[in-house]
C-alpha cells in the first residue's frame, strides 16, 4: 500500500524523466533492505506463493511459480540475495560480458549461499571490444567463468550478429560442446541454455535455431511470435514471455498464447517489490475460477496447431 500510495508515483514520475536514475535508486533502496537477513526473511513470508498449481517442470528443473525477474534489473549482481525474497520464481541476472564476469562470479559465490528456492539464470553478452570473428570464444569465456554458479543461461546477441547465419548457429554448437565439457569437470551437469529472440529476426535463422536443437528455450516478448514459435514447435520447445506483463491477466495471456514462464524488469518499477505475488495469487485465482489443475494444463490453449508451422512448413502440417 506504501509503495502504491508514495514510492511507486515517485518513481513512475522519474523514471519517465531519467529511467536510468530511477533504476539506480531502486537498486540502492533494495540493498539497503536486502542486507538485512531479517528483512529477507519477513519479506520471503510474505511475498512467496506456495501453490501447487504454480509448480512445473521445464528444461529439467523444477520451477515452484511461473513469475521471473528478466536480466537487466540486477545487471551486476549486487542485490541478488534481496530480489531472492521477492517471490519470483526464477530471476536472471546481468548480462555479464568478458569485461565485468570476474566481479559478477565473486559477487554470486558470495550470495548464493544465501538463496533459499529461487532459481538464477545468468544472461550472458558479447563485450562491445571484441569483433564478430572473436565474439564465439568471447561468450564461451563468460559462460565458463560462471558456469557452476547458475541455473540455466541467456544468450543474448545483438542484432548485427543475429544478421550472421553462420555465426549464429557456430555459436550455439561451440557452447553445447562447451557446456558438456563443464559438466564432467564438476559444474554441476549440463544446464539449459535459453536464447533471446528479437521480433525482426531473419526467418531462415530462426528456423534454424527452432529445428536444430541446439537452444533448450527462447526467450520472446512480442505474443505473436510467442504464438507462431509454440505452434510451429508443437509445444515441444519451453518458451518464456517477456515484458508488457504487469498483471495476473497479462500472464494468463501469454501461458494461453504458448509461453511456460513468464519474466518482468521495467514492470516492478510501476507495480512495485510485491509483482511477483500479485501475478502469482491472481493466477491462482483463475486457476480455481476456470477448473485448471496445473499451470501445464493452460499453456497454448489459444492456439491453434492445425493452421500452418511458421515460416518452413514441415511434413505433416496442416493448413486449413
Amino acid at each position: 500500500m506504501i509503495y502504491q500510495k508514495l514510492v511507486g508515483p515517485i518513481l513512475r514520475r522519474l523514471t519517465k524523466r531519467d529511467p536510468e536514475t530511477a533504476h539506480q535508486m531502486a537498486i540502492k533502496a533494495l540493498k539497503l533492505f536486502g542486507d538485512s537477513e531479517f528483512f529477507r526473511k519477513k519479506m520471503g513470508r510474505f511475498t512467496f506463493v506456495h501453490n501447487p498449481a504454480l509448480r512445473q517442470n521445464i528444461f529439467g528443473i523444477k520451477f515452484n511459480n511461473p513469475v521471473g525477474l528478466a536480466a537487466g534489473f540486477d545487471k551486476n549482481a549486487k542485490i541478488t540475495k534481496c530480489l531472492d525474497s521477492l517471490g519470483f520464481g526464477f530471476m536472471a541476472v546481468g548480462s555479464i560480458t568478458s569485461d565485468n564476469m570476474g566481479e559478477v562470479a565473486l559477487r554470486l559465490l558470495a550470495q548464493r549461499r544465501e538463496f533459499s528456492s529461487t532459481l538464477l539464470g545468468i544472461s550472458i553478452e558479447k563485450s562491445e571490444t571484441v569483433s564478430l570473428n572473436e565474439a564465439a570464444d568471447d561468450y564461451l569465456l563468460s559462460l565458463r567463468s560462471v558456469y557452476a554458479l547458475g541455473d540455466y543461461f541467456e544468450i543474448s546477441l545483438n542484432a548485427p550478429e543475429f544478421q550472421e547465419r553462420y555465426f549464429v548457429n557456430h555459436l550455439l554448437e561451440s557452447i553445447n560442446e562447451a557446456r558438456i565439457k563443464l559438466s564432467l569437470k564438476g559444474g554441476g551437469g549440463i544446464k539449459p541454455i535459453l536464447i533471446k529472440i528479437p521480433p525482426d529476426i531473419n526467418g531462415g535463422i530462426l528456423n534454424d535455431l527452432l529445428d536444430g536443437g541446439s537452444v533448450d528455450g527462447v526467450i520472446v516478448a512480442d505474443l505473436s511470435m510467442i504464438k507462431r514459435i509454440y505452434q510451429y514447435t508443437y509445444g515441444r520447445l519451453p518458451i518464456i514471455a517477456a515484458g508488457g506483463i504487469f498483471t495476473a491477466k497479462d500472464a494468463h495471456e501469454a501461458l494461453m498464447a504458448g509461453a511456460s514462464l513468464i519474466q518482468i524488469s521495467k514492470e516492478m518499477m510501476r507495480e512495485g517489490p510485491f509483482i511477483a505475488r500479485n501475478i502469482n495469487r491472481g493466477l491462482v485465482k483463475i486457476f480455481e475460477r476456470d477448473g485448471i489443475g496445473n499451470i501445464s494444463d493452460l499453456r497454448g490453449k489459444a492456439v491453434d496447431n492445425r493452421k500452418g508451422c511458421f515460416t518452413v512448413r514441415r511434413q505433416g502440417c496442416y493448413r486449413a
